[in-house]
């Protein structure tokens, strides 16, 4: 009796060795969770990437304004301004949350060159 069931133990386990039906969805189990991972994180580094390029965009473009005199010229308020630099940056950034600190000088030498405090101006738009 003890043969028959160790022929059969035997015969199970050599059955149980060469079935491989179920092998590829336990491997996709293991690695899946990785594999997404990775892929939302490249994700979320791109979008990261994205917004920091376009806001810096939109930075650079708002300096153009001043630096070619076209906002001194135009008397451009903060909001104004702001209006202005909104269309660069709607896609990604709420436009009410932007904050503008504009300073008019009479010369570039007269110029405070310190950091601006970072205070929200929630009355301009």
């Amino acid at each position: 009796m003890l043969r028959k069931l160790a022929k059969l133990f035997r015969r199970d386990i050599a059955r149980f060795r060469a079935a491989r039906g179920g092998a590829t969805a336990v491997e996709f189990a293991l690695v899946a969770p990785a594999f997404l991972a990775t892929v939302i994180a490249v994700l979320e580094t791109t979008l990261f990437l994205f917004a920091q390029a376009t806001l810096q965009n939109a930075a650079v473009e708002g300096g153009r304004l001043f630096m070619t005199g076209q906002g001194q010229n135009g008397n451009l308020t903060e909001a104004q301004f702001v209006n202005d630099i909104c269309p660069m940056i709607s896609a990604l950034f709420n436009c009410s949350d932007v904050m503008v600190n504009i300073k008019n000088y009479s010369s570039f030498s007269n110029a405070n060159a310190s950091e601006p405090s970072l205070t929200f101006n929630a009355g301009v738009r």
